[in-house]
């Protein structure tokens, strides 16, 4: 008998859990972007990743401290014997992944951009700066882990006449 409550209680429980999202704000991405300045802040928050990356001890450790002047092995910096990598990951684990999440957010951004409802001109300068953020990280990642996969949306901005 206990094993049939069990089973009924556990089958109540799975079948009334949900994954759907309430949304309690008005600023979601796809109402948010209507403005030149929301687009802009929201390309603001792109830049958080580069200073992630390369404001870090780490960093600096990984990239200059294995070279043929210098040499750091200690316990303590694991990723100074250039062991990086995204299967060993120390400091490279970090840098792999605020590398592809600014590439998402630059995505993101650019995605917003196109389908705000201002001008092609005012949309111009936002897409270029969305287009080299999305290049700046694909170049730390490239640099760090040599062939990564690159997903070009889509890199060619037409300038509008003014």
């Amino acid at each position: 008998m206990k094993r049939y409550i069990l089973a009924l209680v556990s089958g109540l429980v799975i079948c009334s859990c949900t994954l759907d999202e309430k949304i309690i704000s008005s600023s979601v991405p796809e109402t948010f972007y209507q403005t030149p300045e929301e687009c802009l802040a929201g390309l603001n928050g792109c830049y958080t990743n580069i200073r992630n990356i390369l404001n870090n001890r780490n960093y600096f450790t990984m990239s200059e401290c294995q070279t043929d002047i210098m040499f750091i092995n200690r316990s303590d910096q694991p990723d100074a014997t250039l062991q990086v990598s995204p299967s060993n990951p120390q400091f490279g684990k970090t840098m792999w992944q605020y590398g592809y999440q600014g590439v998402m957010r630059a995505n993101a951004m650019e995605a917003a951009i196109r389908r705000a409802p201002f001008s092609e001109v005012e949309k111009a300068p936002l897409l270029a700066e969305a287009t080299v953020l999305r290049s700046f990280f694909y170049y730390i990642l490239t640099i760090n882990f040599g062939d990564v996969t690159v997903e070009l949306v889509s890199v060619t901005h037409s300038i509008p006449d003014a």
